[in-house]
């Protein structure tokens, strides 16, 4: 083994949010910590850095209940791992109608001003926002063009996004939500939030200690 594959290799010994902690002290176990997609999926913003996805839905109380925890925790993620959100509706009622909505938001630029808003309406407030008419109003209420939204919400664009829902659901092997996944193969399981997010560090560094063997 030559010494640049030596030093790859050891670098599955090292494990860190922002650099180091040994693989020994690493506790995650398959099964308990974490499980892996059958079938891996590519990145889809950028090949060179490890991808993070919440997949979601507004209408979820477990996603409700994770939303302020998960943007914090991302927030703090390093330059070389990228994060999105994709939602997706089980063909549940409503939860279709707040799939498009999030579609629509990303679309108008929207989303951050009223990310957390939604989530309080739907179950602090206990609002009935499941029909495009409800949401579209809501939306006007809190500063979102009602035009520009309508429009979004019926576009081409937004359509194939919904369209492809069933398919994503399929390929990430999405049996509920919320879920979040790391670098297209690892999701971070845990019995607290926090739990979830410290192994989901863990399974960060391994995916970058893994990539590193790969380069050598």
């Amino acid at each position: 083994m030559s010494p640049k594959a030596w030093f790859a290799a050891a670098a599955l010994l090292v494990i860190s949010s922002t650099g180091i902690s040994s693989m020994a002290q690493a506790n995650v176990v398959a099964g308990r910590d974490y499980t892996t997609l059958r079938q891996p999926q590519r990145a889809q913003v950028s090949a060179d850095k490890i991808e993070v996805i919440e997949f979601f839905n507004f209408a979820c109380p477990g996603c409700y209940a994770m939303h302020r925890q998960i943007l914090a925790w991302a927030a703090k993620l390093p330059k070389d791992v990228t994060f999105r959100r994709v939602a997706v509706s089980f063909e549940k009622p409503g939860w279709d109608i707040m799939a498009r909505t999030f579609f629509a938001l990303e679309a108008t630029g929207d989303l951050d001003k009223v990310d957390t808003a939604l989530f309080d309406a739907i179950h602090k407030e206990r609002l009935p926002l499941f029909t495009q008419p409800a949401i579209t109003a809501w939306m006007v209420k809190h500063g979102v063009d009602g035009a520009k939204f309508t429009s979004a919400f019926n576009s081409f664009g937004v359509n194939t996004r919904v369209a492809q829902n069933e398919r994503t659901i399929v390929s990430y092997e999405i049996g509920a939500v919320p879920m979040v996944l790391i670098d297209g193969r690892y999701s971070p399981q845990g019995d607290t939030y926090e739990r979830v997010f410290s192994n989901a560090n863990e399974l960060i560094a391994r995916a970058k200690a893994e990539r590193s063997i790969k380069k050598s």
